[in-house]
């Protein structure tokens, strides 16, 4: 996670999140100043479309793979034996 952090810091607060959503991301993680990406987003919405790169497009493609890998489907992990399975000492090596 360390890179992400490098990455948030060469842009300003909303820049990283508007760049994630050009890039295809369908939601933006971890924002580091949410009313400056929420007053951002729209604003930026015709310059993306303008220089060709449609966000739409990109993370419409990335919700079909999410779908057809089946990541719509509640998923549930058995909390019981979970600390024990997580924590091996095979992990620690």
């Amino acid at each position: 996670m360390r890179w992400k952090w490098r990455v948030k810091a060469k842009f300003f607060p909303a820049d990283a999140d508007i760049e994630a959503l050009c890039a295809g991301n369908d939601m933006v993680l971890l924002p580091t100043d949410i009313s400056a990406t929420m007053l951002a987003i729209p604003a930026a919405l015709p310059t993306a479309h303008s220089t060709g790169s449609d966000p739409c497009q990109r993370q419409n493609a990335c919700c079909v793979a999410k779908y057809r890998l089946g990541l719509f489907k509640p998923q549930f992990t058995e909390p019981v034996g979970l600390r024990r399975d997580v924590n091996t000492p095979e992990l620690y090596l």
